[in-house]
């Protein structure tokens, strides 16, 4: 569905019910956004909310509706990478195998992933 440029400004301009339209209207393409960088549904609506939260606090700054897409897509991206960047790796005990059970001095660890 087409975002008006005449509901972009109400967003700026505050006003809380044109903000819940917006939401409504591009909710999904902004998980869909999110999901092809995180490739996790879970992450990628937390990454969307997040988005819509910084959207709601920066909505102000936007000068010009008509730059709001590329505006808005780059506030998706951007806490989608930082998602990215902030994973921490975790090491699951279970994929921990000893390559040489017999020799304690030389026990070495191999992680199958």
């Amino acid at each position: 569905m087409e975002i008006s440029q005449e509901l972009i400004e109400r967003v700026c301009n505050g006003d809380e019910q044109a903000y819940s339209e917006l939401f409504q209207l591009t909710w999904d393409s902004a998980v869909r956004t999110c999901w092809l960088i995180l490739r996790n549904q879970h992450d990628a609506e937390e990454a969307a909310q997040e988005s819509f939260l910084k959207l709601y606090i920066q909505r102000q700054r936007i000068r010009d509706v008509r730059a709001f897409h590329g505006w808005f897509y780059r506030i998706l991206a951007n806490t989608a990478l930082d998602r990215v960047r902030k994973r921490k790796r975790v090491l699951d005990i279970d994929s921990v195998q000893l390559t040489d059970r017999y020799d304690p001095m030389q026990l070495e660890f191999q992680v199958v992933v």
